[in-house]
């Protein structure tokens, strides 16, 4: 556990004074060496750096050791970073912070704008899939994202994505919700970086249709010789068509008119009036919805009509 002194007891002598940025070529991941002033303390035995991108809390620390220079690497482009370092002496006793220095990676000067390839979706269901494509950023830091809708017009963008600045081709992959089912759905990757924009080709995937989500629902206005019939149905997005199966069993033995309840993807009512049934008997129904999908079958409700009623003289 880390242990606090007074201010007095590891004073760094100036604290962080350089900072200093190398980068071989833009084809690098960026990296920085950080150097102090050694502190005047004679039982100082080690330092201890501490770092955190804007905004954010400091690290947990890494140790250095005696060294009063520390090379960090992996820094992103356009991304600010802070750093501090502490002093420790052999009992582990740690001194505050010293003052705090930032840096922030420059941009790569890129000469070649990203090259974009589209990849085939995966895991397609009725309402998701998962977008793919190829980027790569030609040595500069790049932002990718996809573009999808019905049309090659596109409409919806997925939130854009950093990626490295190296010079192969990396792997994006985006899943995407809130689908239509049995619709065709265009997508392509997009990328940028600071020479210029690319696009991939355009791709296609169709939602599976799915079958229609229904309920039986209690049957209403029931007589001696009729009652109304009620269901609700979601097309879930394909047109779909329903009717009523009933009877004084679970056999049933008669049906309803077929009913179209569009293609929606909110559950509809339902609703069939039959009439002749017999007075003072046990009714079954249920529905039965179908589409591209398939069908599905409602659960098996009851009613009783009514018996007749027989006025006075």
């Amino acid at each position: 556990m880390k242990r606090t002194t007074t201010k007095h007891l590891l004073r760094l002598l100036v604290g962080l004074v350089t900072a200093a940025f190398y980068a071989a070529t833009v084809h690098k991941a960026e990296s920085m060496t950080l150097a102090w002033d050694a502190s005047p303390s004679s039982n100082v035995t080690g330092y201890v750096l501490y770092s955190r991108e804007s905004g954010a809390a400091l690290s947990s620390g890494s140790n250095v050791g005696s060294n009063t220079t520390a090379s960090i690497s992996n820094l992103v482009a356009g991304v600010t970073y802070v750093f501090a370092v502490s002093a420790y002496d052999d009992a582990g006793d740690e001194s505050d912070l010293s003052n705090e220095i930032s840096y922030s990676p420059p941009a790569s000067l890129a000469t070649n704008p990203p090259v974009a390839a589209t990849l085939a979706a995966t895991e397609v269901t009725g309402t998701s899939a998962t977008l793919g494509g190829l980027v790569n950023a030609q040595g500069a830091s790049t932002w990718a994202w996809f573009e999808y809708g019905t049309s090659t017009n596109y409409v919806v963008n997925t939130s854009r994505q950093s990626l490295s600045n190296g010079t192969s081709a990396v792997a994006v992959n985006v899943p995407v919700s809130g689908l239509t089912p049995g619709t065709i759905y265009h997508c392509r990757i997009a990328a940028t970086n600071v020479a210029g924009a690319a696009v991939g080709s355009d791709m296609t995937f169709t939602t599976p249709a799915m079958a229609p989500t229904i309920a039986t629902q209690p049957a209403t206005s029931i007589s001696a010789k009729g009652a109304t019939l009620n269901a609700t149905v979601n097309p879930n997005g394909t047109p779909t068509t329903a009717y009523f199966e009933y009877g004084p069993s679970a056999a049933y033995g008669s049906r309803t008119p077929l009913m179209s309840l569009g293609s929606g993807t909110n559950a509809v009512p339902a609703s069939s009036s039959v009439s002749g049934l017999s007075p003072g008997f046990t009714y079954h129904f249920r529905i039965i919805a179908s589409n591209a999908g398939g069908s599905a079958l409602g659960s098996d409700s009851t009613f009783s009509t009514s018996s007749r009623h027989i006025a006075r003289k």
